[in-house]
């Protein structure tokens, strides 16, 4: 009997040690479990910072763009500047040359005289006066070489030397009107301006017909030419200079 039952407990224990074997089994099957689950949460925390710093990055992306826009209309911004230094150039640059000159026309209206030379390569300054017969004689032929050149950059601007006094310095008005009929009779299209007396006294010159080449910044392109020229000799001149100027 005895050993019956030294054979029963031994069973029992054996049984009780497998029993015991398997739950702490599957105590550690859910321990690894959670293990496992809380891996795959940590690796979705995981991408998740990933996520965030892919998103940074493309922030980051977006603002180096905006700093390239940014360089990209500074370069408009100086190009820009530069497309208006080659426009139409800044009044200081005429200082010293007759363009600089604020003249009227023959309606009174105050002009400078670089505004009516800009955007010509060649421009021929032709001083002449109502009283002067060679003059008015030569500004007919002047007046077609200036129509036929215009297109190609030459001006000539006509600049009246006998219309303001010399001692009040007040325009006549006789002679404003000589100068318009003069001006209607030679069919002459190009501007025809009133010399004020410190024009004149810069000229230095007593001699009319005068004419000067300047080139667009008023610089003299040559000594002035005294004295009316038969039109195929103005025309020989200005080619001249037009072909210098390209």
């Amino acid at each position: 009997m005895k050993k019956k039952l030294v054979v029963l407990l031994s069973v029992l224990m054996v049984l009780g040690c497998v029993c015991g074997c398997s739950l702490n089994a599957n105590d550690d099957a859910g321990d690894l479990q959670a293990q496992a689950d809380q891996d795959d949460d940590s690796e979705y925390e995981d991408d998740s910072q990933y996520e965030d710093f892919n998103e940074y990055d493309d922030d980051s992306e977006y603002d180096d763009d905006s700093e390239y826009d940014d360089e990209d209309a500074q370069d408009d911004s100086d190009e820009g500047d530069e497309e208006s230094e080659d426009g139409p150039l800044d009044p200081s640059v005429y200082d010293g040359t007759f363009l600089a000159y604020s003249v009227e026309d023959l309606d009174g209206n105050p002009v400078y005289m670089y505004d009516l030379a800009a955007g010509n390569k060649v421009i021929l300054l032709n001083f002449w006066g109502t009283f002067c017969g060679p003059c008015i004689e030569e500004m007919q032929g002047l007046g077609e070489l200036e129509r036929k050149y215009k297109d190609q950059g030459f001006e000539i601007i006509g600049v009246t030397t006998d219309i303001v006094d010399s001692d009040s310095g007040e325009a006549d008005e006789e002679r404003i009107a000589d100068a318009k009929s003069i001006v209607s009779d030679t069919q002459v299209t190009y501007p025809v301006v009133i010399a004020g007396q410190d024009f004149l006294n810069d000229l230095q010159q007593e001699a009319f017909p005068t004419s000067i080449f300047v080139d667009s910044k008023g610089q003299l392109l040559d000594t002035p030419y005294v004295g009316a020229h038969p039109e195929e000799e103005w025309e020989e001149f200005i080619q001249q200079y037009m072909n210098e100027a390209q």
